[in-house]
């Protein structure tokens, strides 16, 4: 129990007669200091029980928390920092959309841990919503006093907003839609904190990219590359997400200040990752990708950049399209892996439509078409030069396994417009599937962004024979359906990839 005293201001409300009141809230609650341990797939049965004691522990406290009177519950949040430690300690260990897998383990075979993560979850959110609320029974916060308490006092700092945001959207985003109306929506003051939060989201970006260039360099020669890949590539999707979540909900003023320069910054991304994983790694994974985790990383990576493409897309068409944006476009054009994969999601002559002004509408157009035409040749046989020595061009239309044969038939009848080429190269990176393979051709934004770009390329000139001798170095200690290692004959090694 705090020995401090204060007053807070606090509108009551009787009927129609409001009247201004000094409460005495000097009976700050203060809440037992919570350490909450975390799921992972390598506890202990010790340790299992110690979690599920903690978390227990957690949700007498929230429910506690929840217990308060509006004025005191309001005293212990401004003037302790109790409350906002245990809410931060829930949103530190809960674990993120790419995380999940390993609660899930446990939440799937365990009752009492599924009861205990789903009761604290609910428990916190309700926690935050009280926070936001401004009026419970007769009584309210004046709109002043709240306006200013949420910022001075850091009952949610941008920080905070953020692990909300990748916490609680994918389940609640009405609750989360509404925190953030009611925070950063009406609080300009947020200004610098979302500038230096936006910096900071830069710096990781160079550092996850710094990270993936150091695992890159000598791809599976140490342990758990690839899963470690797939969480850096997992954690810049939830970063991107949470950004364009969190970016409507800011001010004009402070998207134009603070965001301004992060579209670049996002090209500048893909663009390094292009280099540091699309060869390096992905070539060797191309050689199995029967396998079901490798098919599993190449999504991944084109998950990362879809998402990238869609965070550019929303902080450039956010407010009124003008010479920025323009000059936001040309800065880009340097980064040509990126833009040709943008302009083949956003194109980018009908966003520049209604920003091109009549006077120089003419040779803008021109500038951008040739430009992006020329970026577009390049791009795409960069992408079929790699297919081809991936090995994925072999036999391309013509499979020597009748029943994949078959199925290739009676997707071309059934899509005519394809040619066999593209309908055997997507066949193959669905794993041979053809429930999958002919959805994705019913509905071409389900293919991958590589796929995308060779729905109208020529594939029957690139095939590559099957005798051509070609080597290609497997990954050693890596378990194949054949267990070669070192040089191989590609036209022996990849009859179950190319059939």
């Amino acid at each position: 129990m705090s020995s401090h005293v204060f007053h807070l201001r606090i509108l009551f409300s009787f009927g129609s007669v409001k009247v201004d009141d000094e409460e005495d809230a000097s009976k700050v609650v203060e809440v037992e200091a919570c350490d909450l341990p975390s799921l992972n797939g390598l506890m202990s049965e010790e340790s299992l029980q110690q979690w599920k004691q903690s978390w227990q522990e957690a949700i007498k406290q929230a429910d506690s928390i929840l217990e308060l009177p509006f004025p005191i519950f309001w005293s212990s949040l401004i003037y302790s920092p109790k409350i906002l430690q245990f809410i931060d300690a829930f949103l530190d260990v809960f674990p993120r959309q790419w995380e999940l897998e390993e609660m899930d383990l446990y939440m799937n075979r365990d009752p009492l841990v599924r009861s205990l993560a789903i009761g604290l979850y609910e428990r916190v959110l309700f926690i935050l919503l009280r926070a936001i609320i401004g009026r419970e029974n007769k009584t309210s916060l004046s709109d002043g006093f709240y306006s200013r308490t949420i910022y001075d006092h850091k009952v949610f700092t941008v920080e905070r907003l953020f692990d909300l945001i990748n916490v609680y959207w994918s389940s609640n985003n009405a609750a989360v839609t509404n925190i953030l109306k009611r925070t950063i929506g009406v609080q300009r003051k947020y200004m610098n904190d979302a500038g230096n939060y936006v910096d900071i989201c830069v710096q990781r970006m160079d550092v996850v990219a710094a990270e993936l260039n150091s695992l890159t360099r000598h791809p599976f020669e140490k342990e758990g590359c690839g899963d470690r890949v797939a969480s850096l590539l997992s954690m810049l999707i939830g970063l991107f997400e949470a950004l364009q979540i969190f970016h409507p909900f800011c001010c004009p003023e402070i998207r134009h200040k603070c965001f301004a320069s992060l579209p670049i910054s996002i090209a500048s991304l893909v663009e390094r990752l292009e280099g540091y994983l699309t060869e390096p790694v992905f070539a060797q994974l191309a050689l199995c990708a029967l396998w079901s985790t490798s098919r599993s990383l190449l999504r991944l990576y084109d998950e990362f950049r879809a998402s990238a493409l869609q965070l550019f897309h929303s902080l450039i068409s956010m407010d009124k399209l003008n010479e920025e944006t323009i000059a936001t476009f040309q800065e880009a054009l340097a980064y040509e892996s990126f833009i040709f994969y943008y302009n083949m999601v956003y194109p980018i002559n009908v966003t520049l439509a209604s920003t091109i002004s009549n006077e120089h509408a003419h040779d803008l157009s021109k500038f951008f078409n040739d430009t992006l035409t020329e970026i577009s040749t390049k791009q795409t046989h960069m992408i079929i030069d790699a297919l081809k020595n991936r090995g994925l061009l072999v036999q391309l239309g013509n499979p020597i396994d009748d029943t994949i044969s078959s199925v290739l038939s009676e997707i071309n009848e059934l899509l005519p417009h394809f040619s066999p080429q593209f309908i055997h190269l997507c066949l193959r990176h669905f794993g041979y599937d053809k429930e999958r393979t002919t959805n994705a051709l019913l509905d071409t934004t389900m293919l991958p962004l590589d796929l995308r770009a060779l729905l109208f390329a020529d594939l029957s000139l690139e095939t590559v024979p099957s005798n051509t001798g070609l080597q290609f170095e497997l990954p050693i200690g890596m378990c194949f359906r054949f267990f070669f290692a070192g040089i191989i004959n590609l036209s022996s090694a990849l009859y179950c990839l190319c059939r």
